[in-house]
């Protein structure tokens, strides 16, 4: 065989650091969507409930007659702060592009629990101006991240995926029959609370873990010193401290009609912040665009050399 024959099979031969590379981007970029997508289902969520109970809400602080003013607060603030995150996560890197949506998250979180714990009007409606900055965020950010990860062939589907997460938020929250929609909340306070806190803590435990694990290093001493690490965890106590902390946090959203959607929102904010430090949103895990396309020529090219 000559040089050149040679040069051809070496290059059509399988590049193992390349398969791996490729393989860990795309377990990244699925959490990466796992969590745009439970972002805008809880968005969507909140806005149709918000829809929905304004009245119910407002009449148990004597304010019937400004009930639509929790719609209007929102949408100025939600409106208002689109371009300015838009600008924000233009200009930041992609790393610090997972931190603005972690912190859009946090707000949003953090304004369900203030409006959910409030027991003034005015302190209402300054929750819900948190709701919507944090709402933004974690809309527009949705959208510039699918841009970033995506040729211009997928970016349309990764937005109609936006739109079918967003919808069924819509439906869940409030535009449903009433009682199906309150019966339905119950069943998640009186069950799927405990159970969604319980797999958030474990999961949390996990990823801590697995932190750890890649941390200490694989040789012999750290090996040792991890095993010792692992045999001090007390596993047995774990679980039942985890599901009695959640058994006591659904009784207390249990106790306040209107506090469910701060609890789905603290489930994902906290999910939102323990996946996306762990991505590391740079060139070399997500895809772009010229990658893709670079990515369809080489293809081509072996397709070529194999006529």
């Amino acid at each position: 065989m000559s040089s050149e024959e040679i040069g051809d099979t070496t290059r059509l031969l399988p590049d193992s650091s390349e398969s791996g590379t490729s393989q860990r981007s795309r377990w990244l970029f699925a959490r990466l969507s796992a969590a745009l997508l439970w972002g805008g289902f809880v968005t969507a969520t909140d806005e149709s409930f918000a829809l929905a109970q304004n009245g119910q809400i407002a009449s148990q602080f004597s304010q019937f007659r400004n009930s639509s003013l929790l719609i209007i607060v929102y949408a100025i603030v939600n409106t208002v702060s689109n371009p300015l995150s838009g600008k924000l996560g233009k200009l930041a890197q992609k790393q610090a592009k997972s931190q603005v949506v972690i912190a859009s998250a946090l707000l949003f979180g953090f304004g369900n629990v203030l409006c959910s714990i409030s027991g003034r009007w005015p302190l209402i409606l300054a929750s819900r101006g948190i709701v919507g900055l944090g709402g933004a965020g974690l809309g527009l950010m949705a959208t510039i991240l699918w841009s970033d990860t995506q040729s211009l062939a997928d970016l349309a589907i990764w937005h109609s995926y936006s739109v079918v997460a967003e919808t069924l938020g819509w439906v869940a929250g409030g535009p449903t029959d009433r009682a199906v929609v309150i019966s339905m909340f119950q069943v998640f306070e009186a069950f799927g609370g405990v159970l969604a806190i319980t797999i958030t803590s474990a999961s949390l435990r996990l990823l801590t873990m697995a932190e750890l694990r890649q941390r200490v290093g694989t040789d012999p001493a750290s090996e040792k010193m991890f095993k010792h690490f692992l045999e001090d965890v007390d596993y047995l106590g774990s679980l039942p401290s985890d599901v009695r902390e959640a058994m006591q946090a659904a009784y207390g959203v249990a106790a306040r009609k209107c506090c469910l959607i701060a609890l789905t929102s603290c489930i994902a904010a906290v999910l939102t912040a323990a996946i996306l430090p762990r991505m590391q949103l740079d060139p070399e895990n997500l895809r772009s665009g010229g990658d893709l396309q670079a990515e369809v020529a080489s293809d081509s090219e072996t397709d070529h050399i194999d006529t």
